[in-house]
């Protein structure tokens, strides 16, 4: 375990001794704010639930969300607790406010990830275009503030992509076993 950890924090102090710059730094603070507590995700699902056309995808996006919430934050990072690189690492200055909680999995790539996962499988278009891929461009620049703010390890980045994908599928699955369309006229 000591050894991944430090081959780890090696990848982690090369980000910060090749790719720190302070346009970086403005990017990176910007990806992982609009990712905290899953906030651009449940902003876009609430658009999508107010257009009809798209209602029954925000809705989606927002399962997929909660389903993200408890895999993670409730259950994995409780049973593992792991501690943040800057607990481990302490000679790096962080240009965030410390975090709290436990390290694994990535909170933010898992929302990140469950919300383009679906948004993506449930072909959300506009113009032609897939907004799913939109939706990944985020989700990877969240994941990636992550890294490059020393907050996570590149494992913990790793197992949100798969809590996300996870959350996602389990979303997909639940609303078509439960197509609300059976009870539209119950609503």
């Amino acid at each position: 375990m000591c050894t991944i950890v430090f081959n780890e924090l090696r990848i982690l102090l090369w980000i910060q001794y090749h790719l720190r710059s302070e346009f970086l730094d403005n990017v990176m603070k910007f990806f992982t704010t609009i990712g905290n507590t899953g906030l651009v995700w449940i902003f876009v699902a609430i658009i999508m639930v107010v257009v009809k056309k798209t209602r029954k995808k925000g809705f989606l996006v927002l399962l997929a969300l909660v389903l993200s919430y408890i895999i993670c934050n409730l259950i994995f990072k409780n049973i593992l607790m792991k501690p943040r690189p800057f607990e481990v690492y302490k000679y790096i200055d962080l240009i965030i406010k410390k975090p709290s909680g436990y390290s694994f999995p990535s909170g933010h790539t898992s929302s990140s990830i469950a919300a383009a996962y679906v948004i993506y499988k449930s072909s959300l278009f506009y113009k032609k275009i897939n907004l799913g891929y939109l939706a990944f461009f985020v989700a990877i620049m969240i994941s990636f503030s992550r890294l490059y703010l020393f907050v996570h390890y590149p494992s913990d980045v790793l197992g949100g992509i798969l809590t996300g994908i996870i959350a996602g599928d389990l979303a997909i699955w639940i609303m078509g076993k439960y197509d609300l369309r059976k009870y539209k006229k119950m609503l």
